[in-house]
């Protein structure tokens, strides 16, 4: 287990929140684009071209991985600049439909935030996540302390 994602085991138990860093984690994520949003078109597949160069540029890409290793969600964004600061641009949540409802999703945003606080970059761009209602929305993720959405 990594140890800077811990904490979030309370959240999810019997999952685990990884970076992704490696070739067969980049085609796993390629893969559940598919699997979540039953994607048509190759075209709105982030490649693993794109997600491999992510962690090397400041973006951030986690995996959130069962009891057995298998990959069951992720969070994705890229770097990028607003008004002179950094920011996240949180372009992708996903879970697959057989394990929602777990906080897996919160604790993937919750690992984004706190990674990209680590890189200095507390503010965050992108769609609003959207959560079932046992889930805490995004207004109560982005009012948390140190992130703040652009405006």
């Amino acid at each position: 287990m990594h140890p800077d994602y811990q904490k979030f085991d309370c959240i999810c138990p019997g999952f685990t929140i990884q970076p992704i860093d490696n070739h067969s984690g980049f085609q796993r994520c390629v893969d559940l684009q598919n699997r979540i949003w039953k994607y048509t078109d190759s075209a709105d597949v982030v490649p693993t071209a794109l997600l491999a160069i992510t962690p090397h540029n400041g973006g951030i890409l986690l995996g959130a991985f069962d009891a057995r290793r298998r990959m069951v969600g992720f969070v994705y964004s890229i770097l990028g600049f607003h008004h002179g600061g950094l920011v996240q641009h949180s372009h992708m949540l996903g879970v697959l439909a057989g394990y929602r409802g777990r906080n897996i999703g919160l604790a993937l945003k919750l690992a984004q935030r706190k990674t990209a606080l680590r890189q200095g970059s507390p503010e965050w761009s992108g769609p609003m996540i959207r959560c079932r209602p046992a889930m805490p929305t995004s207004t109560s993720i982005s009012s948390a302390p140190g992130w703040t959405p652009m405006r």
